[in-house]
């Protein structure tokens, strides 16, 4: 009876490291699989522009959105280090005093609006789409990331919106006595292959972005314009 009492305790005790040893692998497993590897994500952020003509002063909050999906190039196997290559779409958003009309040169002009003109919306919208490229580290433990790199695009529109009281710097033939709405989609001179430079770091799911871009946003003879930005990012995947 004794004996059969310690074979029972000493199967118990095995299959009871037997199981904790699963959950352990189970956990570790599982632990693995929430890492966020930054392979979907969506950066929203503000935007400061640099290159203003004298006059211009940007106004509001110059909100923009970058989407990517990338794969994940680990250097070796297991290696917190990796590349990160993949495609994407970004778009700036510039809300200023002034309003961009196309000289007798064929040439974009930020011409401020009078102080006196009442408007609520009146903002220049770039949107490219780019091919981003990543060097990264992802923690193995604590979900730490930290990502540098850049995005070559392809320039896919620039359109001016006004929403507001009409005045001669519109050149817009219409009662001057209501309100114009104006959008523009034919503004030329723009730059065909933006370069943005990129970083992120955070934790998990959300990180703090900066970007810079390199290239201006219209070509030489126009306003040299270009915007240093910061925000909040959203990984999904």
């Amino acid at each position: 009876m004794k004996q059969i009492a310690i074979l029972a305790f000493a199967i118990l005790l095995t299959g009871g490291n037997t199981l904790l040893a699963q959950d352990t692998i189970q956990t570790e497993k599982t632990s693995k699989k929430l890492i966020i590897k930054n392979r979907l994500f969506t950066d929203f952020f503000y935007s400061y522009w640099l290159g203003l003509p004298e006059g211009v002063k940007q106004q509001g909050f110059n909100r923009g959105f970058n989407a990517s999906f990338l794969f994940d190039l680990p250097l070796r196997k297991e290696s917190p280090f990796s590349f990160g290559l993949g495609v994407g779409v970004c778009s700036h958003n510039l809300y200023s005093n002034a309003y961009s009309i196309i000289n007798d040169n064929y040439d974009v002009v930020m011409v401020p609006l009078p102080e006196t003109t009442k408007y609520s919306v009146n903002k220049l919208s770039f949107t490219y789409l780019h091919i981003p490229l990543e060097f990264r580290y992802f923690h193995p433990t604590a979900e730490w990331k930290i990502t540098c790199g850049v995005r070559v695009g392809l320039m896919a529109d620039i359109h001016s919106k006004y929403v507001g009281a009409n005045c001669e710097v519109l050149q817009y033939d219409g009662n001057s006595n209501r309100d114009v709405h104006i959008k523009n989609n034919k503004i030329p001179n723009r730059t065909k292959v933006p370069v943005e430079l990129t970083f992120h770091t955070g934790w998990k799911y959300f990180d703090l972005n900066a970007s810079y871009m390199l290239t201006k946003m219209f070509e030489e003879g126009n306003p040299q314009v270009h915007p240093f930005s910061v925000g909040l990012t959203i990984a999904i995947y």
